[in-house]
């Protein structure tokens, strides 16, 4: 990341991402030892820890960089605010799938049954609905996760922030490892029915993880967002230009979550409705 007189310094791109998987993979690992039926909350818990300070830096540079107009504008650092968080997001990604698919399969879904059984594969009861209910089901489901997502970072700032980061990271994480490896391993015939080790489910079960991928973003957004009015709640007269600044951007953030979300639900409706997939 380059070097700016007066911003935060941030690690590179590459630095961010082997950081927040070490991060993630100490998390794993110490949740095994101290807790192994809990390791997958344990685990996302931990995983958030490490990452706070992390995440901090990140909105101190952004905040740096909008209010100085010599190191950029408040667009390019919302812009490379995001690209950190992604980058974050991708190695915690990597841990849990690295984790999961290097352990027994037989253990796999003991544990992580918290991933297992939320935001991924919890739309798998509805197997089989026609898509406008399918969709229906899943844009509600993602409405209240993201706004679970907003009071996290209002509340608890860049802790709630690494926290978010930690848990949509989990789930796609082993999201991408359950469906690689479990075929023949007694699931439910829904989640047979996604299991990428068919070729003819490869597609459908692409589109979830798709799908899942367009949630995860609606999640930072939201967070962002809950951040981003909390923090100028408390630094701006409500009634201040500032403060109408702020709320602009926030709001321009939010609005995107919801079209992701959108997304997210069409593509899940799709996949695994009666008239989709």
């Amino acid at each position: 990341m380059k070097d700016i007189a007066g911003v935060q310094h941030v690690p590179a791109r590459p630095m961010l991402f082997l950081l927040s998987m070490s991060y993630s993979l100490a998390g794993i690992i110490a949740s095994k030892i101290l807790a192994l039926q809990f390791i997958g909350a344990l685990g996302v818990a931990m995983t958030a820890l490490g990452l706070v300070e992390l995440t901090r830096e990140f909105f101190a540079r952004h905040r740096d960089i909008s209010w100085n107009p010599d190191a950029g504008t408040p667009y390019a650092a919302s812009t490379e605010l995001v690209v950190n968080l992604m980058t974050v997001l991708f190695g915690i990604v990597a841990a849990f799938f690295l984790f999961a698919v290097t352990i027994r399969k037989s253990v796999v879904l003991d544990l992580f049954s918290f991933q297992i059984n939320g935001v991924f594969f919890n739309k798998l009861i509805y197997y089989g609905l026609p898509f406008g209910e399918m969709f229906g089901k899943a844009f509600l489901s993602g409405v209240v996760l993201t706004g679970i997502s907003f009071f996290l970072a209002a509340i608890y700032k860049e802790a709630g922030m690494a926290l978010i980061l930690s848990w949509t990271g989990s789930l796609w994480g082993i999201a991408m490892a359950i469906l690689i490896r479990h075929g023949g391993m007694g699931a439910s015939a829904a989640l047979q029915s996604l299991l990428i080790v068919d070729p003819e489910n490869f597609a459908r079960a692409s589109l979830l993880l798709v799908a899942l991928a367009a949630q995860s973003v609606a999640f930072i957004n939201s967070g962002m967002t809950g951040l981003f009015l909390a923090r100028g709640a408390l630094k701006y007269s409500l009634r201040s230009s500032q403060f109408r600044a702020v709320a602009h951007t926030s709001l321009r953030l939010f609005g995107a979550a919801l079209g992701f979300l959108m997304c997210a639900a069409a593509l899940t409706a799709y996949a695994i409705s009666r008239d989709g997939g």
